[in-house]
């Protein structure tokens, strides 16, 4: 045992174990803050991934709404060209200026047509309402 009575070995083994110590002390704190950080980023990554699937949601309403907004658009269209045709095709009007029953019908035709479309709007409900940010 010699060297162990020398009070200068002794010092250094005691700073080399209090060396040892602080690394390992060290080493943990350091595990521990990456595991931190990853949680967060694993929290950072699922509120992106909701984020994703809320915009994907709100295109596909988007493009639904915009489908259905061509085809009222191509019905409507259709209708009209089909009492336009219905108008200029009808017999003109008597010289009193009075409304023959053709052209009336021709007529109530196309207000029934605009109150149809009028009647067929959807007002909301398509398009997803804003969230609030957090």
């Amino acid at each position: 045992m010699i060297g162990l009575t020398n009070p200068w070995v002794l010092l250094g083994a005691a700073a080399i174990a209090f060396g040892a110590g602080a690394g390992v002390t060290a080493s943990i704190k350091n595990g521990e803050i990456a595991r931190l950080e990853l949680r967060q980023a694993k929290g950072q990554i699922d509120q992106r991934d909701a984020a994703l699937r809320d915009i994907a949601a709100a295109s596909a309403s988007i493009k639904t709404a915009a489908k259905n907004y061509q085809d009222d658009k191509t019905s409507l269209n259709t209708k009209l060209d089909a009492i336009r045709k219905d108008m200029k095709n009808a017999k003109p009007l008597p010289a009193g200026c009075l409304l023959d029953v053709e052209r009336l019908r021709y007529i109530n035709a196309a207000v029934d047509a605009a109150n149809e479309a009028v009647a067929g709007q959807r007002t909301g409900g398509n398009v997803p309402a804003a969230k609030n940010a957090k």
